[in-house]
């Protein structure tokens, strides 16, 4: 119920003016959060909360959310639209999740009225938003006054909202506008020092406080409206350290309404999910947004064009006089792209340009490309 009414909300003031909102719901109330300025007190008004034009906008929201997208997927299975593999070799989930997609879109695009699609409105409206539930919902807000509080910090009720897990989000945004505001993070490894330094090992101290000081001033110079990482936040168990989980604690209340994902890597399923208080959402792999699969392991994806971290790709400069300085770099193929690692107390891999890839270095402020020399 509450998400049907999140999703129905977040739409109408989506369609007033160009938004991204993240929406959280639990049993007890909903969030819409958006990382630019929003005057709610002026906008929940009583005709938000109107029965006109309900059923369209639910659809509509539902068009703008993932929400139908999921449902399609189980019904193209058991309609045989997507093959699930022969006996002995099933398709892995993310082949079927690529397939049902692609028909999912197709119809969207050139056949609205097809009944598989219908039938997944149908089963999201009738299993997971209860139109009727929700139209009666919305009558008795409507008959009731409005409250509008600000408070300064999360009241009992609001604070599992705050670390809720089921994220759903919906823009009316043009996605490269999102895309041109999304900042991409690869392994960037809070605590490595740390954890090394509970082995026993000598190693520098102060790495995770230059680790923020470049991400603030990377945020500071960028319009970020989402900070995403590709893998790695934290390194390994013994990365959280009372020190460490302090000062991201007080990093995060700096931009505390940016919105924050990480995507899992391999060094985050050992060292264990940020913590609540970080109100990072975290998701598997591969986040699919536009054109691009957000993924810490550079596999390829069927459908979608590959943005990882995890190698930590770096390209050795040789000068003249037998100066050699190996830098950290991006790698752009056709199908898969990687991003160097953040983190300034990580190691690298060499990489060389492919007939099929592009370097591009990092260094001095600023990025520059290498150019392909044939053998």
């Amino acid at each position: 119920m509450h998400l049907g009414l999140a999703s129905l909300l977040a739409w109408r003031l989506a369609r007033e003016q160009p938004l991204s909102l993240s929406i959280a719901v639990n049993d007890y109330g909903l969030e819409l959060l958006c990382p630019s300025e929003v005057d709610f007190a002026a906008r929940l008004t009583p005709e938000l909360f109107s029965t006109d034009d309900l059923l369209p906008d639910v659809l509509a929201s539902l068009n703008a959310g993932e929400l139908a997208r999921r449902r399609f997927r189980e019904i193209a299975r058991i309609a045989g639209l997507v093959f699930s593999g022969y006996p002995g070799a099933p398709k892995s989930a993310r082949q079927l999740q690529a397939s049902s997609a692609l028909f999912f879109d197709v119809f969207s695009q050139y056949d609205p009225g097809n009944l598989l699609l219908g039938q997944a409105q149908e089963e999201v409206l009738r299993q997971e938003l209860d139109v009727q539930r929700l139209q009666h919902t919305l009558q008795r807000l409507q008959s009731r006054r409005l409250d509008i509080r600000t408070v300064k910090r999360a009241t009992p009720f609001a604070f599992p909202l705050l670390v809720e897990r089921f994220r759903e989000s919906l823009s009316s945004e043009k996605l490269a506008d999102r895309i041109r505001r999304m900042v991409l993070i690869a392994d960037i490894h809070f605590g490595k020092a740390a954890a090394y330094r509970a082995m026993g090992q000598p190693v520098p101290q102060g790495t995770t406080a230059a680790n923020l000081q470049r991400l603030d001033a990377l945020l500071q110079r960028f319009d970020c409206r989402q900070l995403i990482f590709l893998g790695d936040f934290l390194h390994a168990p013994g990365s959280r350290t009372p020190a460490t989980l302090a000062a991201l604690a007080e990093w995060r209340e700096r931009h505390a309404t940016l919105a924050m994902t990480l995507v899992r890597g391999n060094h985050d399923k050992r060292a264990g999910d940020p913590p609540e208080d970080l109100r990072i959402a975290v998701v598997e792999e591969p986040l699919l947004l536009g054109p691009f699969a957000l993924q810490h392991e550079p596999r390829a994806h069927a459908s979608h064009h590959v943005l990882a971290g995890h190698l930590h790709p770096a390209f050795p400069l040789r000068g003249r006089g037998r100066q050699r300085l190996r830098l950290p770099c991006f790698v752009l193929g056709n199908e898969v792209s990687l991003l160097p690692a953040f983190g300034s107390f990580t190691g690298s891999m060499t990489f060389r340009a492919e007939p099929d890839q592009r370097i591009v270095v990092v260094g001095d402020g600023g990025i520059w490309p290498v150019q392909h020399s044939a053998p």
